[in-house]
């Protein structure tokens, strides 16, 4: 008997914190928790999952204070997360509460009380404070709740960027009322002056709760300040939607932290990438598929031929950090870092035909090599592709040119 096929997963993440350039600590946090009626789950900093039976909450936040108490103030907000969520949530299930807003007001009172109190007992806590964007995700849902200016961030799967958070700050009220733009927003001096955060001294907070549908294809980011202060959102996106799951190298959290400190590194920078991965779809008899070739299948070299009949979409070229290598004799393409261009080819529509003749050459003495889910520069990114090189022997390696790193 055959076994059922698994199950795709309904939910996937990517997350990394990075203390930057200049500070001697990090005083970011992040969390990944999934729970359900009966007991609380940590999760890695990256995952999928079914999300059929469970719930998962994704959060980041930013410790502010003297001292250490920054570090130990964002330890305390997600910490708080983990014990207070859950239980609200089967308080909500049997009917004494009701309501996601609800649960979200009053778990971020409860928080904002709780840092008050520590500021107010410890002398190394005065003054003390965080703040805390929560993604919080169920079937066809995300709640979120905010306070402060880490920001969470809505890529719908048609395109587009959409900052779901207010910034709790004098320079996102100005922003909000279309006084100024982003460019102005980035260099404002009292850009980081915070309007409320969690703690911190405030007799009160207002948080930001809400919710979003999602579908297939979405994704959301959960980010610091730190992020934002060394990227432009359009670069944000840009990285976002470049990056195709499941492939090797580094996550989508790691590429946007890295671009980040790179251009920054002034704050901590973290970053939690939350995707709901878009379901396979069902394949008929006339549905075309798109493949990514190099080397000797290229228009109008010598194994062309293979292409017959099928349809060029335009020349491409994969993202930087892959390069043609020398594998056993024959040239591959591999990730490498260092190489700064990626691999150049092109982008063809083939039928199923096409295809299962370039897939009976894989591993014979001809030399064809495939490999999965290739990632595009645009317009091709965001587009699961399989990468096809066909070479007959080693001396064939000079059809590719300069492109050869062997």
């Amino acid at each position: 008997m055959t076994p059922p096929a698994p199950r795709p997963p309904d939910i996937r993440w990517s997350a990394i914190t990075h203390v930057g350039r200049f500070r001697p600590n990090n005083e970011d946090s992040f969390l990944a928790l999934k729970f359900d009626g009966h007991e609380v789950n940590y999760l890695g900093k990256t995952g999928e999952a079914a999300l059929a039976g469970a719930d998962f909450v994704f959060a980041v936040s930013d410790g502010m204070g003297g001292a250490k108490s920054g570090e130990f103030a964002s330890r305390v907000a997600v910490d708080r997360i983990t014990k207070l969520l859950p239980a609200s949530f089967r308080l909500s299930a049997a009917g004494i509460a009701t309501g996601f807003s609800e649960i979200l007001l009053e778990l971020l009172t409860a928080i904002h009380a709780d840092m008050i109190k520590l500021g107010g007992s410890y002398s190394e806590c005065a003054g003390m404070g965080a703040t805390l964007s929560l993604c919080w995700f169920r079937p066809d849902w995300m709640y979120f709740g905010h306070v402060g200016d880490s920001r969470i961030y809505y890529l719908p799967k048609d395109g587009g960027l959409t900052q779901v958070t207010d910034d709790h700050t004098h320079v996102g009220w100005l922003r909000r009322k279309g006084e100024i733009n982003e460019r102005e927003a980035r260099t404002h001096p009292r850009r980081n002056a915070l309007a409320q955060a969690l703690g911190a001294g405030s007799q009160f907070v207002e948080p930001h709760v809400g919710a979003v549908g999602h579908r297939p294809g979405d994704r959301f980011l959960i980010c610091s300040d730190g992020l934002v202060d060394g990227l432009w959102d359009r670069q944000i996106e840009e990285i976002i939607r470049s990056h195709v799951s499941g492939t090797e190298g580094p996550t989508v959290a790691q590429r946007l932290v890295d671009e980040a400190v790179q251009n920054s590194g002034r704050d901590n920078t973290t970053a939690v990438l939350v995707e709901i991965p878009p379901a396979p779809a069902a394949r008929g008899a006339g549905d075309r598929n798109l493949i990514f070739v190099y080397g000797t299948l290229k228009q109008g070299h010598s194994n062309h031929h293979f292409l017959g009949g099928q349809t060029l979409l335009g020349p491409a070229r994969t993202a930087p950090g892959y390069t043609l290598y020398d594998l056993e004799g024959y040239p591959g393409m591999v990730p490498y870092e260092g190489h700064p261009l990626g691999v150049g080819g092109e982008v063809w529509s083939v039928d199923d035909e096409c295809l299962a003749r370039l897939d009976l050459l894989e591993g014979t003495a001809e030399g064809l090599y495939r490999r999965e889910a290739v990632p595009l520069l645009p317009p091709f990114a965001g587009r699961g592709v399989e990468a096809y090189l066909y070479l007959r022997t080693v001396e064939d390696r000079r059809h590719i040119g300069s492109e050869w790193a062997g």
